[in-house]
């Protein structure tokens, strides 16, 4: 089962970022894009897995809906988000559990 982490960036206690990450991705550039315009990015594996997804808006419901539609994010992983060096969720889920975990949580 493939782990990522889930991270969300504060500044002065506002949320202003976040990501999911496949654990170990040190670099995605040369990552293939994914062709979905829901999120700002969405990098995927040569197998077309996806690896990192980032945005700076909290994941809106039409997004939700349209990512249902779509097989890559039925995968079943572990999801670790950590702050502060505190863990605080540790998941297993596909990536719309990850999703609604993240608009759960980031309050920008």
């Amino acid at each position: 089962m493939r782990k990522f982490n889930i991270n969300i960036g504060f500044h002065k206690n506002v949320a202003f970022d976040w990501e999911i990450r496949l654990n170990g991705l040190d670099d995605y550039n040369d990552m293939k894009q994914l062709g979905y315009k829901f999120f700002a990015v969405l990098k995927a594996t040569a197998d077309k897995k996806i690896a990192y997804v980032f945005d700076v808006f909290t994941p809106k419901d039409k997004d939700m809906n349209e990512v249902k539609k779509h097989k890559e994010f039925s995968e079943i992983c572990e999801f670790v988000h950590t702050a502060d060096g505190k863990e605080r969720a540790n998941f297993q889920g596909t990536f719309i559990d990850a999703l609604n975990y993240i608009k759960d949580n980031f309050k920008a």
